[in-house]
């Protein structure tokens, strides 16, 4: 088998997706599950694209099955910390855990991970995709991905990006840009996409790339500016205006 490259698991990344994850087990009968609260773990910071993937269906499990189903966070580690905690509980089905690519991609970006992706863990069910997006705070002087790097070409090592962890989608994305361009951007992570996005919006940080409903609400209020996205955006997306796409990267 081929081994699959960075710049590879960063390309396949740009489509975001979270999906539902259990420790494996004999689970009990459909008709009896659940008989108490289900608890769903997000490894990452509160408010971010998996948060937002997962609070609504949360919410409507717990009006179809008659049992709460808790959010508890445990961010870190671009989500191993959480995912670990998955894998050691009970294997009973009463505590998930919300996966993104990160889950995937993190085995080839650590060197150890402790638990094994495959065999401590049984898919319960997709819970929604999203494009990516790379976005700047608007101080920055650029309205396009060849401004910026242009603006990184004469600026280099000084021009930040912050990401919700080291080896994630949204690093990745950013590490596949300054390989093809040829530019230097300092990478700065944080323990969830909310995180780094905060200290965009705040001017701590001049960029990152962020699942596209992560930021959608920062997006209409001029907080942030959409410089490209992962595929031409859907017509309901209008917030997001005339971007360039990463298609062939035609944007550069």
């Amino acid at each position: 088998m081929r081994r699959t490259t960075t710049t590879e698991h960063a390309v396949r990344a740009m489509l975001a997706a979270s999906a539902l994850f259990a420790a494996p087990g004999h689970f009990a009968q459909a008709q009896d599950f659940p008989t108490k609260p289900v608890r769903i773990i997000v490894p990452f910071a509160p408010g971010g694209p998996n948060d937002l993937a997962v609070r609504p269906a949360a919410q409507k499990l717990y009006e179809f099955l008659g049992q709460p189903f808790v959010i508890d966070y445990r961010a870190g580690a671009n989500g191993i910390i959480g995912c670990d905690a998955v894998a050691k509980a009970p294997p009973d089905g009463y505590t998930m855990v919300v996966i993104s690519s990160s889950f995937s991609i993190n085995s080839s970006t650590y060197a150890k991970l402790p638990f094994d992706p495959i065999r401590d863990f049984t898919p319960v069910g997709s819970l929604a995709t999203s494009d990516i997006i790379f976005v700047v705070n608007p101080t920055v002087p650029v309205r396009s991905v060849k401004d910026f790097i242009a603006l990184a070409k004469a600026n280099p090592g000084k021009l930040t990006h912050g990401s919700s962890g080291t080896g994630g989608s949204l690093h990745l994305g950013a590490e596949l840009l300054k390989q093809t361009a040829a530019i230097n951007i300092v990478h700065i992570p944080y323990k969830g996409a909310s995180l780094a996005l905060t200290d965009v919006i705040g001017g701590h940080v001049d960029s990152m790339f962020i699942s596209a409903p992560g930021a959608i609400g920062q997006i209409k209020a001029g907080k942030v500016r959409v410089l490209a996205a992962s595929r031409a955006p859907p017509r309901s997306w209008r917030c997001l205006g005339r971007v360039g796409n990463w298609q062939g990267w035609r944007c550069i």
